[in-house]
C-alpha cells in the first residue's frame, strides 16, 4: 500500500503479486470492524472508505512464512486534502481489509493496472 497527493486530489495504491484479487469497496455505513475478532479500529476521518480482498494476504505461507508486506499498518500521509489515513483493518483467513479514512464521503475511482499489478482508488 502506498498512499500520496496527486494533482488535484489524492491516490491509494494496493500492489499485488501476482493477479489482482478479487475485491470490493465502498464506504461503511458503521464502525470498521477486525474480522475474526470484531473489534472496532479507529480511523479518523467524517467516512471510512472499507476496502475488502479476497483472496489476499499480507504473508505467504507456501514455503514458509514471509511477509509479503512489510510497510506500515497506520498511514497519514504528508500533503493529503481529501484522506485523512489508511489503516490496515484485518489480514484474517484470506481476506485483507483497508481502510481509507477522509474528510467527507467524497466521490472516487477504483482503477486496476497491470506489470505490476495493483488496484488504485482515486479522489479528484
Amino acid at each position: 500500500m502506498r498512499a500520496a497527493a496527486q494533482g488535484s486530489g489524492d491516490r491509494v495504491v494496493f500492489e499485488f503479486e501476482g493477479p489482482v484479487p478479487g475485491y470490493r469497496i465502498g464506504y461503511a455505513d458503521g464502525p470498521i470492524v477486525q474480522d475474526g475478532s470484531g473489534d472496532a479500529v479507529a480511523v479518523s476521518g467524517a467516512a471510512a472508505l472499507q476496502v475488502r480482498f479476497n483472496p489476499a494476504s499480507s504473508v505467504e505461507l507456501t514455503g514458509g512464512l514471509r511477509k509479503t508486506y512489510t510497510g506500515p499498518t497506520r498511514s497519514t500521509p504528508p500533503g493529503m486534502q481529501k484522506i485523512t489515513e489508511v489503516v490496515q483493518v484485518s489480514d484474517f483467513e484470506a481476506y485483507l481489509v483497508w481502510a481509507v479514512g477522509t474528510r467527507s464521503k467524497t466521490p472516487f475511482s477504483v482503477s486496476v493496472l497491470s506489470a505490476p499489478s495493483r488496484v488504485v482508488i482515486d479522489f479528484p
